[in-house]
């Protein structure tokens, strides 16, 4: 197929995201415009062809949208507004729940992702100055949200650029960048979908042979088992990393 202009604005168009539904439904959500004039706009690929784009997220420096497709053919979308994160639930057509807010602002970077029975994580950066990870859980059966819950050590400097996985069982990794006094490492935190809880996070980086690991990205096999990359920097040139959990 050709390449296809999916938005429509007279203002610029940035930072799309897509995400894909079993059905083969595929969603994208980008940033229509910038500063106070920008929104989330929308399109659904549908039977064969794309919708026209429909705003799902109002005016308001809208930026940093992030898709997770659900097991019914919809989609759920979270992004920042007025640097507040929002979020709602779309159906194929691009129709759905209202904006919900979810965090008081400075929220910046939300990673959303859904397991099989459409339950969501959310997590963010919060703060300015001294960042720190906040995951939220949304439960598909009573349809509500947990309170925030932070993740990374409260005793350390800023944390960032965090990244989820989920495998089959629902259960859920989370990784990150730790700013603290051995520099930058990277941090995890696992969601056990059995006893409803998040643990305590644990460094992955060696400190001993790096004191800047970023950039960490995570998959998760069908398994179950977690396998995190990052870059760091040994010293004299920058080098990729892994670290796996079975």
């Amino acid at each position: 197929m050709p390449a296809r202009r999916l938005d429509r604005g007279s203002s610029g168009a940035y930072a799309p995201a897509p995400a894909v539904a079993a059905d083969g439904t595929v969603f994208v959500a980008w940033q229509q415009g910038r500063g106070a004039a920008a929104a989330i706009d929308a399109a659904s690929f549908v039977h064969g062809r794309w919708s026209a784009p429909r705003r799902i997220g109002a005016r308001g420096d809208a930026h940093a949208v992030t898709l997770a497709a659900l097991p019914d053919g919809g989609v759920a979308a979270a992004w920042v507004r007025r640097g507040q994160l929002e979020w709602r639930r779309l159906d194929a057509a691009l129709h759905g729940t209202a904006p919900q807010r979810l965090s008081a602002a400075p929220a910046a970077r939300p990673v959303l992702a859904a397991d099989a029975a459409g339950n969501l994580t959310l997590v963010w950066q919060q703060g300015v100055a001294r960042s720190r990870i906040v995951a939220r859980r949304f439960d598909a059966m009573t349809v509500r949200w947990s309170a925030p819950r932070q993740l990374d050590a409260p005793d350390l400097r800023g944390a960032g650029s965090a990244v989820l996985g989920v495998d089959a069982s629902g259960n859920v990794d989370c990784a990150w960048y730790q700013d603290g006094p051995q520099g930058l490492q990277i941090e995890a935190a696992r969601y056990d979908a059995a006893s409803g809880r998040w643990s305590a996070a644990q460094q992955l980086s060696d400190a001993r042979s790096t004191v800047q690991a970023v950039l960490p990205a995570l998959a998760v096999d069908a398994a179950g088992s977690a396998t995190v990359v990052w870059q760091q920097f040994n010293d004299w040139r920058d080098i990729v990393m892994s670290r796996r959990r079975r």
